[in-house]
């Protein structure tokens, strides 16, 4: 909540970073990264950018830590993924470049903090988690 009250008016966002139980049936973020130095924050958009990323999702990696997914601030709207959101966690599921399948998306809304969590399946539908 922090990088969205940081953020004021503009979007934000970043990766979600974690692990798998043992039935690889359920991930747990340990951790939320704010943008990276080449995104880009509007009012009603965020693009996260990829500078230095990869080498910071590679250093976890030893600590069985991965990439799983992306969280966004929407300052001004519901916690609530848009078409653009959904358009983008299908794509990243379908990638075999990103190694998740299932990637996971947090969406924080306006002021009131409303949060939604979304998982998107390869070759499947979103599935709301809250």
């Amino acid at each position: 909540m922090a990088m969205c009250r940081r953020s004021g008016d503009l979007e934000t966002g970043g990766v979600l970073i974690g692990r798998y139980n043992e039935a690889h049936d359920t991930a747990m973020v340990t951790r939320a990264m704010g943008p990276t130095s080449d995104s880009v924050r509007g009012r009603t958009s965020f693009w996260r950018g990829i500078q230095g990323l990869q080498q910071r999702i590679n250093a976890l990696w030893k600590d069985r830590e991965y990439y799983l997914g992306e969280w966004h601030y929407h300052p001004r709207g519901a916690g609530q993924p848009s078409v653009r959101d959904k358009r983008q966690m299908v794509r990243i599921a379908e990638s075999l470049d990103y190694n998740t399948p299932e990637p996971v998306l947090i969406v924080v809304g306006g002021s009131r903090w409303e949060v939604t969590a979304y998982v998107f399946p390869r070759h499947g539908h979103a599935v709301n988690l809250t």
